[in-house]
């Protein structure tokens, strides 16, 4: 029983330890440009919800993903959040980015076109050909 114990609290730390991923680090901030698309999260059924601008640029042969959003429903800041934390983008299956939340804060809807992103590095190169990416996310209950 005690070794079942010690299996289980090892593997317990290890599988905590593992899981953990970092919040990506902003490597730059570049200014909101025409190539940017406009987007928006909105739960089912809700008004509003996030609306953001987001651009993948390949920087030195590298993949970097650059965003800045603002939240128009204070009550699904929160559950906005945790989606996006749980956000993964994919190159080809094979996850590239987690954690979207390091987007830049706009100071209002109006200024999201003229606002100033923050990018981060996926640290994949880009591939010959063209690449199949996609995007997944957790589900979320508020």
């Amino acid at each position: 029983m005690r070794i079942f114990k010690t299996i289980c609290t090892v593997a317990l730390i290890c599988g905590l330890a593992g899981g953990a991923i970092a919040k990506p680090k902003v490597v730059r901030k570049v200014k909101v440009t025409k190539d940017f698309i406009a987007d928006e999260v909105k739960p089912n059924g809700e008004a509003k919800g996030y609306k953001f601008r987001m651009n993948m640029v390949v920087r030195n042969g590298i993949i970097e993903v650059c965003g800045v959003g603002i939240h128009t429903e204070a009550r699904l800041r929160e559950p906005i959040r945790q989606l996006m934390r749980g956000m993964a983008l994919s190159m080809n299956g094979k996850v590239i980015l987690r954690d979207f939340t390091f987007f830049a804060k706009a100071k209002s809807v109006r200024g999201l076109d003229s606002a100033v992103a923050n990018c981060a590095s996926t640290g994949a190169k880009l591939p010959k050909g063209k690449p199949d990416f996609s995007w997944s996310a957790r589900r979320v209950t508020y």
